[in-house]
C-alpha cells in the first residue's frame, strides 16, 4: 500500500496514559554492582545517611510542586516513572502522599529488593489505597542477593500489584543461577527477563557467550490511525505510525499529533532530574531547557518543531529528522 496516495485523517490515541512522567529521584545506591554502567563512572553512589533525609524532604516539596504541575495540564490519565539509583531508599509512602490529583494513575517503580518484604507489601497497600496503579519491577542483583530470599519476597508481593516483573543480568560468572532464575520464573509465573551484560563489547559476544530469556506481557496497540482511502489500522508503537504516516521521513510542516505530543522521532516525555524539569525524547538528552517546575508550560507547537522539544519549544541537541 503506498502511503503517498492517502492522507492521515484522525488518530486515536489507544495508549491509557497521555501524559509520561520520569523521575530521576537520586543517583544514591545501597549495592555497588560489578556490571552497573552508573558505577563505572561514579564513585558516589554510596549512603549517606544525612544527604538521604535531606533528599527524601526536597523530594516531598519536588511532588507537591509536580502535583500541581500535573493538575494544570490538559491530560487526565498520568504515568510517573520513580528512577534512581535505588528509589526504596525513600520512604516512598511519604513522598507519594504528596500527590492528590486524581489524574494520577500508575507509578512505575524499578527496585533491588533489598528492603524487607513489609516495606513493598505496605507500599503496594497504600498505593491502593490512593486508587493508584502501582508496577514494580524486582531487580535481582546475584552479587549482593541470596536467590531463596528474593523469590520469597517476590512470591509475597507479586500478587499485590498491578503489573510485577522480575529481572536480572547475565555475566561470565552466573550461568547456572541464570538457567535457575529462569525456571524459578516461570514456577511461579511472573514475568521476567534476564539481560546480557553491557560490558561485553560487541553484541554477538553477548548472544553467543551468555544466556538471555524473557517473558514480556504482550503489548496493546497504542494508536488507530484513520486514513483518507476509507483504511484503518492500528500501531503497536509511535514509530510505526511516523513511518507509515511518511512523518519519520517527511515531517517538515505536519503537525500528528500523538499521545499529545507531534513529530518527533520517538516519543516525549516529561522528566525531572531530581527537582530540575525538561522535554526529552527517548534515550536522548534532548532538550537543554532545564528550568524549575513552577516555570515549566507545557506548550502546543502550531507547526512541526523539528529539533525543538515538542514539551516545552526550547532548542533541541538532538539531531533534526
Amino acid at each position: 500500500m503506498s502511503v503517498n496516495k492517502r492522507s492521515l485523517i484522525r488518530l486515536e490515541n489507544l495508549d491509557p496514559y497521555d501524559f509520561i512522567i520520569k523521575w530521576r529521584m537520586t543517583e544514591m545506591c545501597n549495592i555497588r554492582c560489578s556490571y552497573c554502567l552508573h558505577s563505572v563512572h561514579d564513585d558516589n553512589r554510596v549512603i549517606d545517611t544525612e544527604l538521604l533525609h535531606k533528599q527524601e524532604e526536597r523530594l516531598c516539596v519536588v511532588a507537591d510542586k509536580l502535583n500541581a504541575l500535573i493538575d494544570r495540564t490538559r491530560f487526565k490519565n498520568v504515568k510517573i516513572d520513580f528512577i534512581g539509583g535505588e528509589v526504596t531508599l525513600f520512604d516512598l509512602k511519604k513522598i507519594i502522599s504528596n500527590f492528590h490529583t486524581s489524574k494520577l494513575k500508575r507509578i512505575n517503580i524499578t527496585t533491588n529488593l533489598m528492603r524487607e518484604k513489609e516495606y513493598y507489601i505496605g507500599l503496594a497497600e497504600f498505593c491502593t489505597g490512593l486508587g493508584i496503579s502501582l508496577t514494580l519491577t524486582a531487580s535481582f542483583h546475584y552479587e549482593f542477593q541470596d536467590i531463596d530470599v528474593y523469590f520469597d519476597k517476590v512470591s509475597s508481593i507479586k500478587d499485590l500489584v498491578d503489573i510485577f516483573a522480575c529481572e536480572m543480568v547475565s555475566t561470565a560468572d552466573n550461568q547456572d543461577l541464570c538457567r535457575e532464575f529462569d525456571e524459578r520464573c516461570k514456577d511461579i509465573d511472573v514475568d521476567y527477563m534476564i539481560e546480557a551484560d553491557l560490558r561485553m563489547e560487541s553484541e554477538n559476544a553477548r548472544r553467543e557467550g551468555l544466556i538471555t530469556a524473557s517473558r514480556k506481557p504482550k503489548k496493546g496497540m497504542r494508536y488507530k490511525a484513520y486514513f483518507s482511502d476509507g483504511s484503518c489500522e492500528e500501531y503497536e508503537t509511535r514509530n510505526k505510525f511516523l513511518y507509515d504516516a511518511s512523518i519519520k521521513e517527511n515531517c517538515r510542516q505536519k503537525m500528528i499529533e500523538t499521545k499529545g505530543f507531534f513529530c518527533t522521532n520517538t516519543y516525549d516525555y516529561f522528566y525531572l532530574d531530581f527537582d530540575m524539569a525538561a522535554g526529552r525524547t527517548e534515550s536522548s538528552d534532548s532538550c537543554t531547557n532545564r528550568i524549575p517546575i513552577e516555570e515549566f508550560k507545557i506548550i502546543e507547537p502550531r507547526m512541526c518543531p523539528h529539533s525543538r522539544c515538542t514539551l516545552c519549544g526550547h532548542q533541541s541537541i538532538w539531531r533534526k529528522i
